[in-house]
């Protein structure tokens, strides 16, 4: 993939720079001698709490200026000189990530509602009743123990059937704003039932995986050497298989086979979820990787998926692949662009059936994902 990088993305490197000015207004009782703006990019402390300093011009307001790769995608909140004091919403929460393109030079105007003492508050349960906890899982096959949650749809209780199974990666984030990062639940729960009480998708059950804290290693299908950590992929598949399925099969009614088994992530959970259903098509048929990390080890997934052609007829056969990218995910914003178009484009060619969606002005983050999973939920499981 050393080729695919210099052929495909060198010239997308940006040697023009942009000026920026930063203007910042607080309220009065939050004013202080220096604000600070942290972000993505070495000259913004590469969200060490600093970065590039802003001088009070004014009561309440600061003003700062600095040089961007022109077409860069910057991200940054502002705050009083570390993350213990970020910037907050009115009520001491956790905001979303600021961001904006460098396209041309211009003034950026910022309203600051709070600042944080001590870190932002953490956010309250919004956990429905419905949502049981099935236990945790995971010391026997991975050494690490996570919570499984489970959300059942409406008429489990009254309706005899079985039902089909959709496997969540980072669970945490799925239900309860109090454990998603930065209390962006994704509402997995109240979408499902939505869209179905809508007629357009078929009821599933869906079974919500919290990760660790060894994530990238459980999450990823090989080892990256750059990275240092990675390749235990295989555990997680067994976890889910010897562990939680079992327990899963003992306590609910659950609908066998690749046809009513699928599993969606997001990030490297939209890595593992592709590569889960590659090397086990016959379990795992219906695919969700959502803004997938396929720059793991060097652009791995798209050589694997090039030369790996052993079980190509069953997968052909098995396998629904959604597939999907934000316009906004990354400081170099055509890279995620470009491979995640050309991983849809190899896989087309090989007769697969696979669903590409490129979400504009999207971004990395639980509230573009969850924004994108009422059509992922359509696709792989719609009438």
């Amino acid at each position: 993939m050393k080729i695919f990088e210099k052929t495909h993305f060198a010239h997308l490197e940006p040697k023009v720079f942009v000026n920026i000015r930063f203007e910042v207004e607080v309220p009065e009782e939050l004013e202080t001698d220096t604000l600070w703006i942290s972000g993505n990019v070495d000259v913004l402390g590469r969200w060490n709490g600093r970065g590039l300093s802003l001088k009070k011009v004014a009561p309440r307001l600061y003003v700062g200026e600095e040089k961007f790769p022109k077409g860069s995608l910057i991200f940054y909140k502002v705050t009083q000189g570390s993350w213990e004091t970020v910037e907050v919403d009115r009520e001491g929460y956790d905001i979303e990530d600021r961001s904006f393109v460098a396209k041309e030079s211009r003034t950026l105007r910022i309203q600051v509602e709070g600042f944080a003492k001590g870190g932002a508050k953490p956010h309250p349960s919004t956990k429905d009743p419905h949502v049981h906890e099935l236990g945790y899982f995971g010391e026997k096959t991975t050494g690490i123990g996570r919570k499984v949650e489970v959300h059942l749809p409406p008429g489990y209780d009254t309706e005899p059937q079985s039902f089909p199974v959709i496997y969540m990666l980072d669970g945490q984030n799925l239900f309860d704003a109090a454990t998603a990062f930065m209390g962006q639940e994704w509402a997995a729960d109240k979408t499902h039932d939505r869209l179905y009480l809508q007629g357009k998708i078929q009821p599933f059950i869906i079974v919500g995986i919290h990760n660790t804290y060894a994530r990238a290693d459980f999450y990823t299908p090989v080892f990256d050497p750059v990275m240092g950590e990675g390749g235990k992929l295989h555990l997680l598949e067994r976890m889910i298989r010897e562990e939680i399925e079992p327990v899963l099969q003992k306590r609910y009614r659950i609908r066998k086979g690749y046809k009513n088994t699928g599993v969606i992530g997001s990030s490297l959970g939209g890595l593992a979820a592709f590569h889960l259903g590659w090397r086990h098509p016959e379990r795992y048929g219906l695919i969700g990787a959502m803004s997938p990390s396929l720059w793991w080890n060097q652009y791995f997934t798209y050589d694997m998926v090039l030369r790996d052609e052993k079980k190509d007829e069953i997968r052909r056969k098995n396998l629904k692949i959604w597939l999907d990218m934000g316009t906004r995910e990354s400081q170099y914003m055509h890279r995620p662009l470009i491979a995640v178009s050309r991983l849809a484009y190899l896989l087309r060619k090989k007769k697969f059936q696979v669903q590409l969606f490129i979400h504009k002005d999207a971004t990395h983050s639980e509230r573009a994902w969850r924004e994108r999973l009422p059509k992922v939920f359509t696709y792989l499981m719609g009438k």
